[in-house]
């Protein structure tokens, strides 16, 4: 249910027409005058006038066409932007042709369509709308329309378009709806409807079917199986219950079938694999078990897959894993898209360091021992926290000016644009900023640092060096992690203050300065065989060891819920080992 939104219902009960019914309403009660004689507008209907409807027998039924407009208006609450359409506002000024929203038929001489989605109309949709026995197209979506879809626009049965999407209407969906043999477009999403979905078997030339976002309950009619030219079939966000049908695998003209956030239970069937011509299947978040069925690698128009929030057995078919599953190239099926990295966290890699004269700056940069830290202790410990596996070198690109810290990268980025290359690139200003950041995709990530963080500080060279380690790790593509441990004196957190950190920036590097496992595995710096698997419920003993040492170097601790789980790993030095005894009892 949408939450109300209260300044709006405020101004629909003090618009000047409100505030008119209020008066006569008054006004008849003390004359005794029966208030069933005075409307919510007080006005008589202008359809009778020649500015509105030409005089003539041939215009009569136009002229009725145009009372039951009227009618429809009348009852509106509020009529929204028909009474401020300046010259298509609707009355008795205006001829009906040039009202707002209303086209007529060359060829019949009748009201066509009635198009006003998103004109701030409120109350309820008059019955009267049925009369309009030529109207082929529908369309009131997008405003605040309350109350039940009437039967009677069952009558319709010229319309091909009928659209209510996102208004506020409850009660169920008429079945006479079902005698609309010519809709093709049948929107009626994001609304309150309540109730199962009728059957809707004789539109068979429907082609669009949005119920979405209402509270419609009950299972999936197998009469939709019928409706051979659907092409969009949208019934997610209700309440949904029983199985997917196995006959939906006869819509062969299906592109999108969208079932999510419903109660659906039982396997996904494998007669969907035989929509060919669908591009789009979302069943996420409902009760499904069991397989992905193969058959759905057949279908190569797919471009979204969505199944999450089911307990599938997440073994995803040979000609989907690529597209869709983002664990493909993992083949311990816990790292999503690690693919997308290891192109930048295996093998060598040449960083281009720029130095930054700043006029502000004070530091003084010393390049040749600047570039003697990082291709030493710098590149020694990104060797060895990934087994010689990342092996960066780092060479003098020049000097450049700019006003702070970024105009140096921008600086930077417009001499590459004049001189490409593939090196990645770090930027070292000669201030005292302590901080530093990356910028850009990972396949091209760019480091600008405070000069500080090169030069040996306040007797703490180890965790003013740890800002280098950090930014690179970033640029590799590990992310921050937070304990909530350490505070600056002005009370904002650290961030990277948890020593389990992708790039956490402890004080001794080569120890405790490190990252977690996960991001040592997703770059390709432990392999499957290094990592094991703790059950749930037993307890067992496991010896971890750090970078280099071989053996087990990271533990997952899985957790009952879908897809959570936490690693453990040794923060000991470079051959010793740890002893963990792990006594869960978590099942």
């Amino acid at each position: 249910m949408r939450p109300l939104n209260q300044p709006e219902e405020r101004r629909r009960l003090f618009t000047p027409r409100a505030v008119l019914y209020a008066l006569t309403t008054t006004l008849a009660v003390a004359a005794s005058i029966p208030l069933f004689a005075v409307t919510a507008r007080a006005q008589a209907s202008p359809c009778s006038s020649t500015t509105v409807v030409a005089a003539g027998e041939v215009f009569d039924d136009l002229r009725a066409d145009c009372e039951a407009l009227w009618d429809f208006y009348s009852q509106l609450d509020d009529p929204g932007e028909l009474d401020d359409a300046g010259a298509s506002q609707w009355g008795s000024s205006t001829a009906l042709s040039s009202w707002a929203g209303v086209a007529i038929n060359a060829d019949s001489g009748r009201v066509g369509a009635l198009d006003l989605p998103r004109k701030g109309l409120g109350g309820s949709i008059s019955p009267a709308l049925s009369k309009l026995s030529g109207l082929f197209y529908l369309n009131l979506g997008g405003n605040n329309l309350t109350g039940p879809i009437p039967a009677e626009l069952g009558r319709l049965t010229n319309v091909w378009h009928l659209s209510l999407w996102r208004n506020e209407l409850t009660g169920p969906i008429p079945s006479e709806l079902n005698q609309l043999t010519n809709l093709e477009h049948l929107a009626l999403d994001n609304n309150q409807l309540s109730g199962t979905i009728p059957s809707l078997g004789q539109l068979t030339n429907l082609r669009h079917l949005d119920l979405g976002g209402n509270n419609l309950t009950g299972s999936i009619p197998l009469e939709l199986s019928r409706l051979s030219n659907l092409q969009k079939l949208l019934l997610w966000g209700n309440d949904l219950t029983g199985p997917i049908p196995s006959a939906l695998g006869l819509l062969t003209s299906l592109e999108l079938l969208h079932l999510d956030n419903n109660r659906l239970y039982g396997t996904i069937p494998s007669h969907l694999g035989l929509l060919v011509n669908l591009t789009s299947l979302n069943l996420s978040f409902n009760d499904l078990h069991g397989p992905i069925p193969p058959l759905l690698g057949q279908l190569y128009g797919l471009t979204s897959l969505e199944l999450s929030g089911n307990r599938l057995d997440w073994i995803m078919p040979d000609n989907l894993s690529e597209r869709f599953d983002p664990f493909w190239s993992d083949p311990l099926n816990i790292i999503a898209y690690p693919d997308v990295y290891r192109g930048v966290t295996l093998g060598s890699q040449i960083w281009d360091v720029w130095f930054c004269d700043v006029p502000t700056g004070s530091v003084v940069v010393d390049q040749s021992t600047t570039l003697t830290l990082l291709n030493g202790t710098i590149a020694a410990y990104f060797q060895w926290l990934s087994d010689d596996r990342y092996q960066p070198s780092f060479t003098n690109a020049g000097m450049v000016q700019g006003a702070d810290l970024p105009a140096c990268e921008g600086a930077v980025r417009a001499r590459r644009q004049m001189t490409p290359s593939n090196n990645r690139f770090i930027v070292i200003d000669d201030t005292t900023i302590f901080s530093g950041y990356i910028s850009g995709p990972p396949a091209s990530a760019g480091v600008a640092i405070g000069a500080v963080a090169v030069v040996a500080a306040g007797g703490w060279p180890e965790a003013i060096h740890s800002i280098i380690t950090h930014e690179i790790g970033h640029a590799l593509g590990f992310p921050h992690s937070y304990g909530g441990e350490i505070y600056w004196e002005n009370g904002n957190v650290y961030e990277g203050d948890n020593p389990m950190d992708a790039v956490s920036g402890q004080v001794e590097l080569g120890a405790t300065t490190g990252t977690i496992a996960v991001n040592r595995y997703a770059a390709g710096w432990i392999d499957p065989s290094n990592v094991d698997f703790h059950p749930l419920g037993e307890s067992r003993t496991y010896e971890l060891r750090p970078p280099g040492a071989g053996g087990t170097q990271m533990l997952v601790l899985t957790d009952p819920r879908f897809g959570v789980y936490y690693t453990v790993r040794s923060l000991l030095h470079a051959g010793d080992t740890g002893h963990w005894n792990l006594q869960f009892s978590r099942s």
